[in-house]
């Protein structure tokens, strides 16, 4: 199946077989190009895989190239910030994955229609994209906050997060 194929080129982080695909230059039936913004039965979209694994630059392509909708819901209403968010939270543990997650989570908010998602809860977890961060960086360190907030930066050290939080982040969650 093509989507399932482009899908986990994007999930690779295989820049020029995502860009082979999109192009329609990749080797499968009929030759033609695959719609960007296709989901498969989850819902997940290729910005969702892209962001999911820190794969920017797949990311920055297809935002930024091939057009695709990087605000597009899952069937669980997780957007690729969401995503972004969460699998940074299950690599806690691992800074150079982490890192690559911030790094996306930094390049997301940047775009006006990502920022409008940063504090709607989604119907799993009831939370907010904010919230998973904060969580987040209560397990880790502050880095997380400022990668929300697009002023995350790749050689700063980062400390623990401190409790008083600011006010941006304890804005509601709106739905």
């Amino acid at each position: 199946n093509a989507l399932a194929a482009f899908h986990h080129a994007v999930a690779r982080g295989d820049l020029p077989k995502v860009k082979s695909f999109v192009e329609g230059t990749e080797a499968k039936p009929s030759n033609r190009r695959i719609a960007v913004n296709t989901q498969d039965e989850d819902g997940l979209a290729a910005v969702h895989w892209a962001a999911m694994k820190g794969h920017r630059d797949v990311l920055v392509y297809l935002y930024e190239k091939a057009n695709a909708d990087i605000s597009v819901l899952d069937k669980d209403s997780w957007s690729p910030l969401m995503w972004a968010i969460f699998m940074a939270e299950q690599s806690a543990k691992e800074t150079g994955k982490r890192k690559g997650q911030y790094d996306v989570i930094n390049y997301l908010v940047k775009i006006e229609s990502v920022r409008e998602q940063r504090n709607k809860s989604d119907r799993l977890l009831c939370k907010t994209p904010r919230n998973l961060a904060i969580d987040l960086a209560r397990i880790t360190d502050e880095a997380i906050i400022h990668a929300i907030n697009g002023t995350w930066e790749q050689n700063k050290a980062y400390g623990p997060y401190k409790e008083e939080e600011k006010a941006e982040d304890r804005e509601q969650p709106r739905r």
